[in-house]
């Protein structure tokens, strides 16, 4: 999956609570940590098409954002003039003009925030 050609790209997070279920060739008191609490998961998709380009799970949505930007710059070969939505977070932002370095311009409206990579403000 390479040189993908977006004109929009949708990045969101979402949360779930992962349990894990009692078995009895589990063993209690395992000392295993990461299989029970919260869990966030990551995309990036081409915003008309729904196609999910890139995705992450972990324990914050903050730690996922760099991995599934840069997932996403590496698999369109770093698509100059390609806007990027999200809901506004700094993560998101951060994370785009980190791993593009091109000239980034970002606005904001009431619930959204758009970034538009190799814009001149």
């Amino acid at each position: 999956m390479c040189e993908l050609q977006l004109s929009q790209v949708e990045v969101d997070a979402f949360w779930s609570f992962v349990k894990k279920k009692k078995c009895a060739d589990a063993g209690a008191g395992s000392g295993r940590t990461g299989e029970v609490g919260p869990r966030w998961g990551c995309l990036s998709q081409d915003r008309a098409s729904r196609f999910v380009v890139a995705w992450a799970f972990g324990p914050t949505e903050d730690e996922l954002a760099p991995e599934v930007v840069r997932l996403t710059r590496q698999r369109t070969h770093a698509q100059a003039g390609a806007s990027w939505v999200s809901d506004g977070r700094k993560a998101y932002e951060k994370a785009i003009r980190r791993a593009y370095r091109d000239s980034t311009m970002c606005t904001r409206n009431a619930s959204t925030e758009c970034c538009v990579i190799g814009a001149t403000p």
